[in-house]
Protein backbone atom coordinates (compact mmCIF):
# COMPACT_ATOMS: atom_id res chain seq x y z
CA UNK A 1 0.00 0.00 0.00
CA UNK A 2 1.05 3.40 -0.69
CA UNK A 3 1.34 6.25 1.55
CA UNK A 4 -0.95 8.76 0.98
CA UNK A 5 0.53 12.58 -0.67
CA UNK A 6 -0.42 15.78 0.43
CA UNK A 7 -2.25 16.26 -2.59
CA UNK A 8 -3.99 13.50 -1.44
CA UNK A 9 -5.02 14.74 1.78
CA UNK A 10 -6.04 18.10 0.70
CA UNK A 11 -9.90 16.47 0.92
CA UNK A 12 -9.11 17.10 4.66
CA UNK A 13 -9.00 20.77 4.90
CA UNK A 14 -12.28 22.27 6.03
CA UNK A 15 -11.27 26.00 5.94
CA UNK A 16 -11.81 28.43 3.15
CA UNK A 17 -9.22 28.37 0.66
CA UNK A 18 -6.94 31.32 1.39
CA UNK A 19 -7.80 31.32 5.40
CA UNK A 20 -5.18 31.33 8.20
CA UNK A 21 -7.32 27.91 8.87
CA UNK A 22 -6.34 26.48 5.89
CA UNK A 23 -2.98 27.37 6.04
CA UNK A 24 -2.66 26.05 9.68
CA UNK A 25 -4.55 22.64 8.57
CA UNK A 26 -2.31 22.12 5.77
CA UNK A 27 1.17 22.44 7.92
CA UNK A 28 -0.50 20.15 10.48
CA UNK A 29 -1.65 17.42 8.08
CA UNK A 30 2.21 18.01 6.40
CA UNK A 31 3.63 17.74 9.82
CA UNK A 32 1.25 14.37 10.86
CA UNK A 33 2.02 12.90 7.56
CA UNK A 34 5.71 13.00 8.07
CA UNK A 35 5.13 11.83 11.28
CA UNK A 36 3.22 8.69 9.63
CA UNK A 37 5.83 7.88 7.26
CA UNK A 38 8.53 8.02 9.70
CA UNK A 39 7.27 6.16 12.99
CA UNK A 40 4.08 4.36 11.19
CA UNK A 41 1.34 5.12 10.23
CA UNK A 42 -0.80 2.55 13.36
CA UNK A 43 1.50 4.36 15.88
CA UNK A 44 0.92 7.97 15.19
CA UNK A 45 -2.88 7.59 15.24
CA UNK A 46 -2.51 4.77 18.37
CA UNK A 47 -0.39 7.79 20.19
CA UNK A 48 -2.63 10.72 19.45
CA UNK A 49 -5.71 8.61 20.70
CA UNK A 50 -4.05 7.70 23.92
CA UNK A 51 -2.82 11.47 24.37
CA UNK A 52 -6.32 12.27 23.98
CA UNK A 53 -7.55 9.53 26.46
CA UNK A 54 -5.56 10.79 28.70
CA UNK A 55 -6.36 14.66 28.02
CA UNK A 56 -9.68 13.63 28.94
CA UNK A 57 -9.43 11.24 31.89
CA UNK A 58 -6.17 12.12 33.24
CA UNK A 59 -6.82 9.25 35.90
CA UNK A 60 -5.98 6.94 32.64
CA UNK A 61 -2.01 7.96 33.35
CA UNK A 62 -1.87 5.14 36.00
CA UNK A 63 -3.17 2.54 33.67
CA UNK A 64 -0.87 3.44 30.87
CA UNK A 65 1.79 3.18 33.27
CA UNK A 66 0.87 -0.53 33.97
CA UNK A 67 0.56 -1.15 30.85
CA UNK A 68 3.84 0.14 29.80
CA UNK A 69 5.82 -1.32 33.03
CA UNK A 70 3.69 -5.05 31.85
CA UNK A 71 5.18 -4.52 28.35
CA UNK A 72 8.81 -3.33 28.96
CA UNK A 73 8.75 -6.75 31.39
CA UNK A 74 7.66 -8.65 28.31
CA UNK A 75 10.52 -7.57 26.07
CA UNK A 76 12.81 -7.94 28.86
CA UNK A 77 11.67 -11.70 29.32
CA UNK A 78 11.58 -12.03 25.44
CA UNK A 79 15.11 -10.20 25.04
CA UNK A 80 16.65 -12.72 27.82
CA UNK A 81 14.83 -16.16 26.28
CA UNK A 82 16.09 -15.65 22.82
CA UNK A 83 19.36 -13.52 22.90
CA UNK A 84 20.98 -14.72 26.16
Amino acid sequence: MNAPTIKDLECLICWPPGSRGEEEERLLIGVLLALCEEHGFGRVPQLAAQIEDIWRNPSKVKSFESAKHEHLKMIKEARAEFFD
